[in-house]
C-alpha cells in the first residue's frame, strides 16, 4: 500500500510498477524490447501527467509535484464532487424502470 506521507517507504515507487503491469503489460503481446519500451513511455507520460489520484486531490502527480499547497484545498472539493457523484448515479439507477428486477 502506497504511503504518502513516509519519505523513506519503496511502497510508492512498487505501487506505481504493479499498477504499470497490472494495468498494461499484463493484456499485451509484447515480444521485442523496443515495444515494451514503448509501452512503457506511454504509461509513464498517463501517470504523471494525465491520470488524476484522488491521494492527490484529484490532481496528478506532475501538478501535485509542480503546486503541492493546492493539493490540499482540491483534496476536500475533489471528496466533495465523488459523494456528489456517487449519490447521482445512485438516484439514476433507482430512477429506471426495469422490468426484470
Amino acid at each position: 500500500m502506497a504511503q504518502i506521507d513516509i519519505q523513506f517507504s519503496n511502497s510508492m515507487i512498487e505501487s506505481f510498477f504493479h499498477q504499470l503491469k497490472n494495468h498494461d503489460l499484463y493484456f499485451r503481446d509484447i515480444h521485442i524490447l523496443p515495444v515494451l519500451a514503448d509501452h512503457i513511455d506511454f504509461y509513464v507520460y498517463e501517470h504523471n501527467e494525465v491520470i488524476p489520484f484522488l491521494a492527490l486531490g484529484g490532481a496528478t502527480p506532475l501538478k501535485a509535484y509542480i503546486s503541492p499547497g493546492s493539493v490540499i484545498v482540491n483534496k476536500v472539493k475533489y471528496q466533495e464532487i465523488t459523494k456528489a457523484a456517487i449519490q447521482n448515479r445512485i438516484q439514476f439507477h433507482r430512477s429506471l424502470t426495469c422490468p426484470f428486477c
